[in-house]
């Protein structure tokens, strides 16, 4: 099969050779396996992944392509959550999006050769703060709806964007900028969650999973790790410590089986 359409013989299928098969059926491409097709041109951004090339574009035209294609590429995962595709983009887990890091995300998506300098330029669009690196909170009104309907500029970007709710939990949600009471019930209220979704994890289960050095406690290092593997990034350990301390009686700035205990079984205020 490779040989009628194989001029040179080596057994292999080269660009070239296999292009006019996918353009035409193979009467028309060629008439015959001993006459060479005639050499197609050579490839070009254009014809890679989605045959858009974003390059020629201006940066809001190539903006506003590039977003529309991660809310189709979202469509096609079955609607995936905003959340699930920014970790799926942040691989070194830092909570921002690099430039290097946008890039190979858009390749999966099948966005291929965008330039570093126009995935630059992209960002800038929704990148109020002008670090160069995307947040979550940045990138969210992009997925919802189409650049012009979130924001018309990248400050009314950061004032346009909806504020975080506990429902949201996961959701890049900044424990930060919150009361320590509010971080505090948002963080139990996502280990119960955490718990629910594993089959309903007991109790002792999740604290042995957290203590990682098997201290039969969890220092502020491991409380931290432990809100990561459950979705909660980003909390500082000053937060981390203000949270522990909420639950702590003993105050030695580490938690117990018997001081979580009834933050895993119920609200704080009703526990």
């Amino acid at each position: 099969m490779i040989k009628t359409v194989d001029p040179n013989g080596d057994g292999e299928l080269e660009y070239k050779e296999i292009l006019p098969m996918l353009k035409t059926p193979r009467k028309q491409a060629v008439p015959s396996p001993s006459k060479a097709p005639t050499p197609a041109p050579p490839m070009k951004e254009k014809d890679i992944g989605d045959g858009i090339d974003y390059n020629a574009m201006t940066t809001n035209e190539a903006a506003d392509a590039i977003w529309e294609k991660m809310r189709t590429y979202m469509k096609e995962k079955g609607g995936q959550r905003a959340t699930d595709l920014f970790k799926e983009m942040d691989k070194d887990r830092s909570g921002k999006i690099d430039v290097t890091e946008f890039i190979a995300a858009l390749e999966r998506m099948g966005i291929m050769g965008v330039k570093t300098k126009v995935a630059k330029a992209v960002i800038k669009t929704v990148d109020p703060n002008g670090d160069g690196q995307l947040e979550y909170k940045e990138i969210l009104p992009m997925l919802k709806v189409p650049r012009k309907q979130a924001v018309s500029t990248p400050v009314e970007a950061a004032a346009s964007a909806p504020p975080m709710k506990e429902k949201d939990i996961g959701d890049g949600i900044d424990y930060n900028v919150m009361t320590t009471n509010e971080a505090a019930d948002a963080i139990w209220e996502k280990m119960r969650t955490y718990m629910k979704e594993k089959g309903g994890q007991r109790a002792t289960d999740l604290f042995k999973e957290m203590d990682k050095d098997r201290s039969g406690k969890i220092d502020v290092t491991e409380f931290i790790a432990a809100l990561e593997r459950m979705g909660i990034m980003g909390v500082k350990k000053k937060v981390a410590k203000a949270v522990i301390k909420t639950v702590d009686p003993n105050g030695d700035g580490q938690l117990e089986y018997k001081e979580i205990l009834p933050m895993l079984k119920a609200p704080r205020g009703r526990s």
